[in-house]
C-alpha cells in the first residue's frame, strides 16, 4: 500500500513537472509576440503554480527549479521585459532576478 501511495506521488510530481515543460514550450513563444498594449498581454508567469511553490516555500524542490528555470525561459523574459519599471524592481527584489537590465 505504502509502496503504491509512494509511486503515485512520484507520477504526480514527475507528470507535473513534464506538464511545465511542456506549457513553456507551447507559451513560451506566444507571448514573444507583441500586442498593441501590455493591458491586452496574458503570461501565464502571473499565475504559475511553480511560482506559486516557490513565494510559499523558496526551499522546496518545485520552488527552486521554478527560480533556476526562469533565468533561461523565453516566456518569463517576455513577462518581465513587458513590466514597468517599479514591478521590475519589485520582481528583481522579490527573487534575487539579476538577468535583462
Amino acid at each position: 500500500m505504502l509502496a503504491t501511495v509512494m509511486l503515485r506521488i512520484k507520477y504526480v510530481a514527475l507528470n507535473s513537472v513534464v506538464e511545465f515543460f511542456y506549457f513553456c514550450i507551447i507559451f513560451g513563444n506566444r507571448t514573444i509576440r507583441k500586442t498593441n498594449t501590455m493591458a491586452e498581454q496574458k503570461f501565464p508567469c502571473e499565475t504559475c503554480k511553480f511560482r506559486a511553490h516557490y513565494d510559499r516555500n523558496p526551499k522546496s524542490v518545485l520552488g527552486r527549479f521554478w527560480r533556476w528555470h526562469i533565468n533561461f525561459c523565453p516566456g518569463f523574459r517576455a513577462y518581465f521585459t513587458n513590466q514597468d519599471e517599479e514591478t521590475k524592481l519589485d520582481i528583481r527584489k522579490k527573487y534575487n532576478f539579476q538577468k535583462y537590465q
